[in-house]
């Protein structure tokens, strides 16, 4: 990324799937993964994005409404039924390929396989601190000090983490949205990682 980009900020959107529950969970595992951008290129990738499912609609009749999800393109296609199985691979396999040619797009991802965990072990609270740890560790790979914001996909409020950074120091009632590796990244939903 270009130097000019330090100053910005580095956006995930992130996606949950799967349970977090251990006693009668209908999964096996539970997953986030967090597509992150950085704030000056998030406009031309929505752009990019929104051009590519047009494509999808004209050539597979995939609606823009419609969520891509392996599951319902795989094996359970619900109402994508009537996009024969051979297409909706081809889409899984186009969309593939089209988030690999976004240069400086990363995906993190983080899957908590939750058989053999004791009773009580905190899936949701693991699975979240290792995200962001890893979102953390991509900033710091690309620019040796950026910010960062968070955005859950589901809406719903964040979770109420008891994160620990490399200061050794708790962040306060939970993961708000927004981290980052400079005082000036601190704002009403966020707070900074000290180094």
């Amino acid at each position: 990324m270009p130097a000019a980009e330090s100053d910005g900020m580095f956006l995930m959107y992130v996606d949950e799937s799967g349970d977090p529950g251990l006693d009668n969970s209908p999964t096996e595992f539970f997953i986030l993964t967090g597509l992150v951008v950085h704030e000056s290129r998030w406009g031309d990738y929505l752009d990019s994005l929104v051009d590519f499912r047009q494509r999808l609609r004209t050539s597979f009749g995939l609606l823009m409404r419609e969520e891509i999800h392996a599951s319902h393109m795989i094996s359970k296609p619900g109402g994508m039924v009537r996009i024969p199985r051979n297409d909706r691979l081809s889409i899984l396999r186009f969309l593939a390929d089209h988030l690999a040619g976004m240069g400086d797009l990363r995906l993190i991802n983080v899957v908590v396989s939750k058989k053999a965990k004791p009773p009580g072990y905190p899936v949701f609270e693991q699975a979240w601190q290792a995200l962001i740890q890893r979102f953390e560790n991509t900033m710091v790979h690309f620019l040796r000090e950026s910010c960062g914001r968070a955005v859950r996909s589901s809406g719903q409020p964040w979770p109420a983490l008891n994160l620990q950074w490399a200061s050794r120091t708790p962040i306060g009632n939970g993961f708000q949205g927004s981290f980052g590796l400079r005082e000036n990244c601190i704002g009403a939903l966020g707070f900074t990682l000290d180094r």
